[in-house]
Order: C-alpha cells, then structure tokens, then sequence
C-alpha cells in the first residue's frame, strides 16, 4: 500500500486548502478500507432506512444473510489474499508487471471457486433458504473477490476512479433495495450483489486496461512453500477477530434467528459500528506512516547491498527504528483520540437511535477492543515489511487461542461482562506483539543480515 500513500501524500502536500485535504482523506479511506465500508455502511443505511418498507421476517433474514456473508468471506478469503500479496509484491519488485492481470484472474478463480462452492453447500444442506442458494453463493462469492481486489488497488494510478468505484457501488446498492428490489428475499440479495459487482467489474476493467498482458493465468502462488506460514497466519489472524462472537452465538445468549443462522444481535450490531472506527485510522496509518517508514526501510535495504560501511548502514537503523517508533506512537495516539470522542458522544447517538441503552457499556468496551485491535494490525504490518512471517503465525494462533478459551470461560457470565474476552484476548496478544516487534527491531541488523547473503 505504500504506492497509495505516497500518491496521497503528494496531493496533501500540494495542497493549501482545507476542502481538498478533505477530499483526500475520504478518497485514502475508501481507497484503503473500500470493502469495510461497503459492507457496513451499507448494512447501517439499509438497517436505518430500508427496513421499514420491507416485511420485518423479510429484512431480519437479509440482514442474517449478509452479516454471514461479510465475516465468513473475509475469513475464508484472508489466507489466499495473505499470499497473493506476497507473491504480487514479489512480482512488482522484478518489474514483471506482466504478471498483475494474471495473477489476479487466477486469484479471482481460486478464491471465487472456493467460496461459491462452500457457501453453496452450507446454504443448501444447513439453513432453511434452499431456493435462495445460488443468489447467497454468488453475494458470497462477489464479497470475497472485493476483498481479493484491495490486493490489487495498490498498482492503479487512478485514485478518483477506485473512489467513485466503490461509492457508485455502495449508493447503487442502497438505491435499488430502497425503491426498486425489496418485495422478496430473492430481489434484496439481488440488489446488493448487483451493486457489489458493479465496482467490482469497473475495477477489473481499470486493471485490465492499464496491464495489457498476453499472459492468463498465474497460479504459482499456491506451490511455493515459503508461503505457507502467510496462509496459516492469515486464516487465523482474521478467525481470531470473530471467534469471541461464534462462542456468544452458541451460548445461552445466542439465538437461531434463522435456520443455519446464529447470532448475539446486541453484540454482534456493537461490533459493526466500532469496526467503523478502524476505516479513518487505517486511511491515516497508510498515508503519514507508511510512506515515512517505507522510505527509511528502502534507505537502510540499499545502503545494506551497495555495501556501505558499517557507520552508514548503523545511521539508516537508527532512523528505521524512529520511523517505526514515531508511527507506532501516532497510530496508538489517533486512534484512541478517536475512540474517546466516539465514547463520549455514543450516549447521543444511541439515544437517537432508539438503540437499547443497556448496549452502552458493552460498545465502550468493544470500541477500546477495537482500537487495541488496531495497534495490533499496525504491529503485524511492520513484521511483514521485515518478513518475519513465522512471528506474525505465533502472534496470530496466540491471539486465536486466547480469545477462544477466554470466550469459553466467560460465556455464560453475567450481559454486563460481554465483550471484555476479546478485550482480554487483544490486550495480552499485543503484549506479546509488542516483545516480539521491540526485539526483532532492535536487533534488525542481526536478522538481515544472518537471513540474507550481503
């Protein structure tokens, strides 16, 4: 993503007037978090807006429906996305652009396969949505390719057409389920596929144009045995984020809304809105830190193979270690400054929203969650600029572990306790992040060059 920042970071440069770096901000957040912000202000807007014109069994079953769709195509997704980047990253660095297009058509065939095929099955044998099975495959299928497409964003130039991209698709969305498909459950995952799939076509269009290649197919990333701690970590990174809310939904707090469908909905609803606090955090990570620790990885790297001598290259570390320090401290900074507004204004916001009052205490606790949750993912990308992938595995099953086996123990505990497993579960897997990121950065010298032949 560090091409994204840098591009970004030009224009906020450039510019001298508040409204531009304005629009520069909302483009970085759609740019970095487009799928984020698809799906849940999507699903907030219909929540809000669509559910009084539609029968309300009607409504509660699309809203199970994409909930599920959200969070188990991005789990299902993350590890083949974790070790496509890798590949593709490999790829840009050998200026073989001729491979980006194909890459992502075999991504797309990988990824798409899988998950039509899995969603298809659960649909059909485990929920009671039998004649609906194809149009809850193809919603899944279209989520999990939008996820694989961030992968790819990086390498477009034209920033304003991936914004318009995924705004044009979220307000088509919106649209077609407020005026015109809302009479049946087959019409409603209609509309929201057909407005997914537009920003995905009008994505695929932009990489194909601008990476005109005779070359298909490239499936190479799925043989190479170097990735697959990035394909274990990610599939256990991201089930880690959910694995807390699959307890609840088979605890005594959890119901069956519908058949195949488990939820804990005061839970699960807090969970959406403080995810949403990630989206500015992420757009601001990608454009003031990225860029700045990017710059100074690239400087020690080069003095590294053109053989400087030791004094020099010792200059370079020190500022590598600034730069991740000062980022580190800015995104932990901006995100909690974030977060304590959201806490002190949400006794408003839910008053207005005739949300139930008893979910205050929980979404507070989940909106710190969250921000850890943050700082964790900021830890995580670092390791990965250093390739240190068997460290993010370790990070990724403790974090995995230990909100499993918190959840489970707290499970049946009093409403009032709700959210602190994962609470617990973040804060002690970011200590130990934070030990294996302060050792490894402090000794980078040793490891590259133990690692490397210089």
């Amino acid at each position: 993503m560090a091409g994204i920042g840098f591009e970004l970071q030009k224009v906020l440069d450039s510019e001298k007037n508040y409204f531009p770096k304005v629009s520069v901000a909302l483009k970085s957040m759609f740019i970095t978090s487009g799928p984020w912000i698809i799906s849940i202000v999507t699903l907030l807007l219909v929540k809000f807006f669509v559910k009084d014109i539609i029968e309300k069994t009607l409504f509660l079953d699309f809203m199970n429906i994409l909930i599920y769709c959200f969070i188990f195509s991005m789990i299902l997704s993350a590890p083949f996305i974790n070790i496509i980047t890798r590949y593709l990253s490999d790829k840009i660095y050998e200026k073989n652009f001729d491979s980006i297009f194909a890459i992502f058509i075999s991504g797309i065939i990988v990824i798409g396969s899988i998950s039509f095929s899995i969603s298809a099955t659960y649909v059909y044998f485990y929920t009671g949505f039998v004649e609906n099975t194809i149009h809850i495959a193809s919603l899944f299928t279209a989520f999990s390719i939008l996820w694989l497409i961030m992968v790819f964003i990086s390498t477009l130039k034209d920033y304003n057409l991936v914004t318009y991209s995924f705004l044009f698709g979220m307000i088509l969305s919106f649209l077609l389920l407020f005026y015109v498909l809302n009479t049946s459950l087959e019409e409603l995952l209609k509309g929201f596929t057909i407005g997914t799939l537009s920003s995905i076509c009008v994505l695929i269009a932009k990489l194909k144009l601008d990476f005109k290649t005779d070359k298909i197919f490239d499936f190479k990333f799925l043989i190479n045995p170097k990735y697959i701690p990035l394909f274990i970590s990610g599939f256990f990174l991201y089930l880690a984020m959910w694995i807390d809310k699959f307890v609840y939904w088979f605890s005594l707090k959890g119901v069956e809304l519908s058949k195949g469908f488990y939820f804990f909905p005061d839970y699960d609803f807090v969970v959406f809105i403080s995810y949403l606090l990630l989206i500015p955090t992420t757009a601001y990570f990608t454009i003031y830190i990225e860029t700045v620790f990017y710059e100074h990885q690239r400087d020690y790297f080069s003095a590294i193979e053109n053989k400087k001598n030791l004094s020099v290259i010792q200059s370079y570390e020190n500022e590598l270690k600034n730069s991740f320090y000062k980022g580190l401290i800015r995104v932990s900074v901006f995100q909690f400054i974030l977060s304590l507004l959201f806490v002190v204004s949400i006794q408003y916001i839910l008053d207005n929203t005739n949300t139930n009052i008893a979910s205050i205490p929980l979404l507070r606790i989940t909106v710190f969650a969250v921000s850890l949750q943050m700082i964790l993912n900021t830890l995580i990308i670092f390791l990965y600029y250093f390739d240190y992938q068997k460290e993010v595995l370790s990070i990724s099953l403790i974090f995995f572990i230990s909100n499993l086996l918190i959840s489970l123990f707290m499970k049946d505990l009093p409403y009032e306790y709700v959210g602190y497993s994962y609470f617990y579960s973040v804060l002690f897997t970011l200590f130990v992040a934070m030990i294996i990121s302060l050792y490894k950065i402090d000794r980078i010298n040793f490891y590259v060059f133990s690692k490397n032949e210089v």
